[in-house]
């Protein structure tokens, strides 16, 4: 592993101690998240920035409102890290709105998916990436009645964010769906699979390289392969590194975290 990793990996532990502590009811993954958001940046996790962000979200929501669930620890670690978490945040319920106003349903995950879009694009092109947002999950949603709900909004904004046709990206989803099938249990999580593919490799055969990686993890009794991991080793095997390489990161990464 690279100094880089290294160092990343022993401020994402120290983060993940100082978050377990400060925030002791909050759920256990979403304080490794927000531990693992500020290791990404380099930075030393910052807890009362992130409870002034959770008192803005509480400030500017109703009580029963999605962005006070179980990512909202997720939702203010995000805004603490930015320059102007006001700002940022504004424009997420601007989003957020929008996102409602195309009829797809309130939920943790298209809080997500607001926060995508306001973070990464600008306020002139918001309905515009909402509504092919939406292309994105009616596509899927035609093809795949029940393995398309809520938990593939995150994914659908991703798609929305870029500049892929929504018509020829879900006919990508769909062939790499249907090479990967047989290979993995759960239908909802070889389309998700497929759906994070799709925003790398315009060829099928990155499905190759996804079994290829399975493969060698498993001989090393790392399963990635499972219904929450599947999309993680979608992402490692768009990665321009040797498979290899990859694999022996993943296991020192392992091992040092147990």
């Amino acid at each position: 592993m690279t100094y880089t990793g290294q160092n990343k990996l022993e401020l994402f532990t120290d983060n993940a101690r100082v978050i377990k502590k400060e925030f002791t009811w909050q759920n256990t993954l979403t304080k490794r998240l927000a531990a693992l958001l500020y290791a990404l940046e380099g930075r030393t996790v910052d807890c009362d920035a992130i409870r002034m962000c959770l008192d803005l979200i509480k400030q500017n929501t109703g009580a029963f409102s999605t962005f006070r669930g179980k990512m909202a620890l997720c939702v203010a670690a995000l805004l603490s890290l930015s320059p102007n978490p006001q700002e940022v945040f504004s424009e997420t319920l601007k989003v957020y709105d929008l996102l409602k106003g195309v009829k797809l349903r309130a939920s943790d995950y298209l809080v997500l998916a607001a926060y995508q879009i306001a973070s990464q694009s600008d306020a002139s092109d918001y309905w515009n990436v909402v509504t092919r947002t939406r292309s994105f999950y009616d596509g899927m949603k035609a093809r795949h009645f029940f393995n398309t709900g809520q938990d593939d909004y995150i994914f659908t904004a991703m798609l929305g964010l870029t500049d892929l046709d929504a018509a020829a990206g879900v006919e990508r989803i769909e062939q790499l769906y249907s090479r990967l099938k047989g290979e993995f249990w759960g239908k909802n999580s070889v389309q998700a699979l497929a759906q994070v593919l799709v925003l790398g490799e315009s060829d099928v055969s990155i499905a190759n390289r996804v079994l290829v990686l399975r493969d060698t993890l498993r001989a090393q009794k790392i399963k990635l392969d499972k219904t929450y991991t599947l999309p993680v080793l979608g992402i490692l095997a768009m990665l321009p590194v040797e498979i290899d390489t990859i694999v022996r990161d993943i296991g020192v990464v392992q091992g040092t975290l147990r």
